[in-house]
């Protein structure tokens, strides 16, 4: 083979990846809208299953910590935290199971019932929590001016755990093992 069949060959390769990556870039076009809505639909049906098992999994939760072999499942549907700020912002829908008991464990809680969302309001003395009470989500708006006992004041492990959990969420396009394969262990 001489340099210009060399070069030939390497032009008609990347011929081929510009049409494809042409092609991928169409197929994505197409479908990214219908697959964004059917993965919100599923996101709803996985927070149904949650908070229709929730008791379930909060007498079992000691086979979801880290370490187990379900602590991986992923619970997406609810927003655990987010920050918006005019420069920068992220929103966390997604958490598995495993970082969730281990917030649970070290305070993730507010009188006594599991938080499922906090936020801290940009530039306000306003934070935001969601907690499971009978299988429900109840939301919760506070001032910092209120009393303590009406506040959730996270710790800060709490805290760091809040704020590196979006290093740890799966994209919503990826594979990633969802909250209908914990009814195994129920």
């Amino acid at each position: 083979m001489n340099k210009e069949e060399y070069n030939k060959i390497l032009s008609d390769y990347q011929a081929k990846i510009e049409y494809l990556n042409e092609e991928m870039n169409n197929f994505k076009w197409t479908n990214l809208l219908v697959v964004k809505e059917h993965i919100k639909q599923q996101k709803q049906q996985h927070r149904e299953w949650f908070l229709e098992h929730f008791d379930k999994v909060w007498e079992n939760r000691y086979k979801f910590k880290l370490g187990t072999p379900y602590a991986s499942v992923i619970v997406d549907g609810i927003i655990i935290t987010s920050f918006a700020c005019p420069y920068y912002g992220y929103v966390v829908d997604k958490i598995s199971i495993g970082y969730l008991m281990k917030l649970w464990d070290n305070g993730f809680m507010f009188r006594g019932y599991p938080l499922i969302h906090y936020r801290r309001h940009h530039n306000s003395d306003y934070s935001s929590i969601s907690y499971i009470k009978d299988r429900k989500v109840i939301s919760y708006d506070y001032s910092c001016r209120q009393p303590p006992e009406e506040q959730y004041i996270p710790s800060r492990l709490v805290l760091h755990i809040l704020k590196n959990l979006r290093h740890h969420q799966p994209d919503d396009l990826d594979n990633y093992r969802t909250v209908e394969e914990l009814a195994e262990v129920l």
